[in-house]
């Protein structure tokens, strides 16, 4: 979740991104440093929980 954080913080600094672009970076991001990311797409809650975070602090933000 503090990784979904700060990709939500950043991408709230550049105008023209909104929570689905940060989502979506965030879930990559989450992917790529997975131990199993062949698990990812089955309701892993690291592959909810990061995009839910950055999609939240973006909105808030």
């Amino acid at each position: 979740m503090l990784r979904g954080t700060i990709i939500g913080s950043l991408c709230s600094l550049i105008p023209g991104t909104g929570p689905t672009i940060a989502s979506f970076i965030s879930y990559t991001a989450e992917k790529k440093v997975s131990k199993t990311p062949e698990k990812f797409g089955t309701g892993m809650i690291e592959g909810v929980a990061c995009p839910e975070a950055s999609n939240a602090f973006v909105r808030a933000g």
